[in-house]
């Protein structure tokens, strides 16, 4: 391109001239409705812009899409573990119901059964409690029913 062909730098942004005559200055001086808070709104580096900007927005509607169902695992204690340790360890009956109720409650958890998981993690609970009393309990008995018989035989 020649030198004598070279367009002049566009004016500021303050006297552009609106298509209709107004300034840019007088534009902006009724309501205006649906816009941000006025900005300082700078071009990007080299970048030039000719005329006014259209600050008008425009609304968008849309419709909302087809829900999305996610069955997340219910957060609780699982007591298989312990069921399994208090069944093989301390009292086998009580510990077999542990292990039942500790399946069910995971189960429950799998689906997303709150209250269900609740209830029958608090059973498993219960059940190795009652498996491990038990088994503090009658294991020393058995022993010392079996000390006392075989000293007598």
């Amino acid at each position: 391109m020649s030198p004598e062909n070279k367009l002049p730098p566009p004016p500021a942004y303050s006297q552009v001239a609106h298509s209709s005559g107004y300034e840019q200055s007088n534009f902006n001086q009724g309501k205006q409705f649906n816009q941000y808070p006025s900005q300082n709104l700078q071009p990007p580096d080299g970048a030039q812009l000719g005329g006014v900007i259209d600050q008008t927005a425009v609304p968008v509607v849309t419709q909302p899409g087809p829900a999305t169902f996610v069955i997340q695992q219910v957060p609780h204690k699982d007591w298989m573990c312990a069921a399994i340790f208090a069944c093989l360890c301390c009292f086998w009956p009580t510990g077999l119901a542990a292990i039942r109720y500790a399946d069910r409650a995971n189960s429950a958890a799998a689906a997303g059964n709150i209250e269900a998981t609740r209830r029958y993690s608090t059973t498993a609970r219960n059940f190795v409690i009652a498996s491990v009393v038990l088994g503090v309990i009658c294991i020393p008995l058995i022993v010392l029913e079996r000390l006392n018989r075989s000293r007598y035989d």
